[in-house]
């Protein structure tokens, strides 16, 4: 993590990576701290078959329960878990098929400019 600091910008903290050779800037220090965190308590709930108790999830991935039913609430807020009832196990929802029928279509540069030189 580095911390910015200026009287021209205000200050903050930006996550880096450094693989050897190069420094990588990974975003703002808070949401890759989160994202990494969500990560494990995914990895976690993957790792117990896709359905296990704030438990088991907390205890696999390492955390305490309230940091993890933390972020099991934001990530159901974001579609990535589900909980079936009140007090059920969570869920891993599986990300569906999209209909990619409304997708751009994709126009090869040649088939473009030989229809623009009948416009001319």
């Amino acid at each position: 993590m580095l911390r910015f600091t200026s009287r021209d910008a205000a200050e903050h903290d930006t996550a880096f990576s450094f693989d050897g050779h190069a420094w990588t800037e990974l975003g703002s220090a808070a949401e890759y701290a989160q994202t990494q965190a969500r990560s494990e308590v995914r990895n976690a709930l993957a790792d117990l078959g896709g359905t296990a108790s704030l438990t088991e999830i907390a205890e696999l991935a390492g955390r305490e329960k309230g940091n993890t039913l933390r972020l099991l609430r934001g990530m159901r807020e974001d579609g990535l878990v589900y909980q079936e009832g009140e007090r059920g196990p969570w869920k891993l929802r599986q990300l569906e098929q999209q209909d990619n029928s409304e997708a751009p279509q994709v126009v090869q540069l040649s088939e473009l400019f030989s229809s623009q030189q009948g416009i001319e």
